[in-house]
Order: C-alpha cells, then sequence, then structure tokens
C-alpha cells in the first residue's frame, strides 16, 4: 500500500521541480520557453484536482466525486 502524503508536500515538491527546471533552463541549457516549463507546473499542480487516484494519494477532501 503505497504511503499517503500531504497537499503541502505535493505542492513543495512540484516548486522545487519547477525552480530547479527553471534555472537549469536559464543558465545552463536553453530547452524550452519559461512559458511552456510554467504550463507544465500549472498541470502538474492542478492534476490532483482532476485525476482521483492523485487526490485520494495526497489525502485530499474534493467537493465532488465520491465520499
Amino acid at each position: 500500500m503505497p504511503q499517503k502524503m500531504s497537499a503541502n508536500i505535493w505542492l513543495a515538491m512540484s516548486i522545487i521541480i519547477y525552480f530547479i527546471a527553471g534555472m537549469i533552463d536559464v543558465y545552463f541549457y536553453d530547452f524550452a520557453y519559461l512559458f511552456y516549463i510554467q504550463l507544465v507546473w500549472l498541470f502538474v499542480m492542478s492534476l490532483p484536482l482532476w485525476v482521483t487516484p492523485i487526490a485520494r494519494w495526497c489525502d485530499m477532501v474534493l467537493p465532488y466525486g465520491k465520499k
């Protein structure tokens, strides 16, 4: 059984990955426009709202769906 994590950890992990990807893009290797990096980050941030198993894994209570 996978271990549960909180939504705060989901937020912190995505911010750290976004920060590292942004710094690599700006300073070392220009692999994508920052606009696309931001779009991917926003998509990853919204995944628990659209994918119910990820929301359950993050121990989130959604106002819709099964309870």
